[in-house]
């Protein structure tokens, strides 16, 4: 916490210094934190985004996109800093699987967006 308030960087710049982590990572790790707090564990220990979110009026929860086909297919607008949820639960015999994300035009993501898997099971 030191190294955070005194650092004189704003922004990743501090988080990714006092952590010594990439600003990817940490995004990854805050978006898995964030869908799957209140939903498989509390994850976040200090609070609990899923009473907070329950407590809204109207209730609000992070959405995830649900898909059991053997190749899903998903089409999301993902604004920057922000997330796109793809529950998977592949039929019980299926054929390996690739994932292929895309932009609209079909060319690769740009190098400033992460992709992140959490498998459960």
């Amino acid at each position: 916490m030191r190294q955070l308030t005194a650092s004189p960087q704003a922004g990743f710049a501090t988080l990714t210094s006092a952590s010594s982590e990439s600003k990817e990572k940490l995004l990854s790790f805050f978006g898995a934190t964030l869908w799957g707090d209140g939903t498989y564990a509390n994850l976040l220990t200090s609070w609990n985004l899923n009473d907070i979110f329950s407590h809204l009026n109207p209730p609000a929860r992070l959405q995830t996109y649900a898909s059991g086909s053997a190749a899903p297919s998903l089409s999301a607008s993902v604004r920057g800093g922000s997330d796109a949820y793809l529950a998977w639960t592949p039929p019980t015999n299926h054929a390996p699987t690739s994932l292929r994300i895309r932009t609209p035009g079909g060319s690769a993501l740009p190098s400033h967006m992460t992709l992140w898997i959490w498998r459960y099971q």
